[in-house]
C-alpha cells in the first residue's frame, strides 16, 4: 500500500481501517489531539486524518523538499511542518480551509 496508512487495534490485532492517502511514501506522521493523524510523505503534503474513520479531513503544504518532521500545538490548533530544504511552515487551523 504505497503511500497508504493502516490504523490497527494493537491490543485485537485487528486492523480498523486502511486508506491510500498520499501519492508517495509516508516519511513522518505524528498523533494529533482529537484523535487524529497526521501524516507527512515525500509528495510534498502533509495530512490529517480523523482516526476514528481513516479519512483525510485536510491537507497542507510541505516545505520546498520532503517533509522530514511534523508536529502539534498541545491543543492541535497550530501544525510545524519541517523539511530538508531547512524551511520551516506553521500552519493555524483556524486560518486553514478544508480539503
Amino acid at each position: 500500500l504505497a503511500g497508504g496508512l493502516r490504523l490497527w487495534d494493537a491490543a485485537a490485532g485487528a486492523l480498523l481501517w486502511a486508506v491510500r492517502g498520499h501519492q508517495s511514501g509516508l516519511c513522518a506522521a505524528v498523533w494529533a489531539p482529537e484523535r487524529e493523524l497526521l501524516t507527512g510523505s515525500y509528495d510534498l503534503r502533509v495530512r490529517r486524518f480523523d482516526a476514528r474513520m481513516g479519512r483525510c479531513v485536510r491537507e497542507y503544504e510541505a516545505p520546498h523538499g520532503e517533509c522530514t518532521s511534523i508536529d502539534t500545538s498541545p491543543c492541535g490548533r497550530l501544525l510545524l511542518v519541517a523539511g530538508d530544504s531547512n524551511c520551516t511552515l506553521v500552519y493555524d487551523d483556524r486560518l486553514h480551509a478544508r480539503p
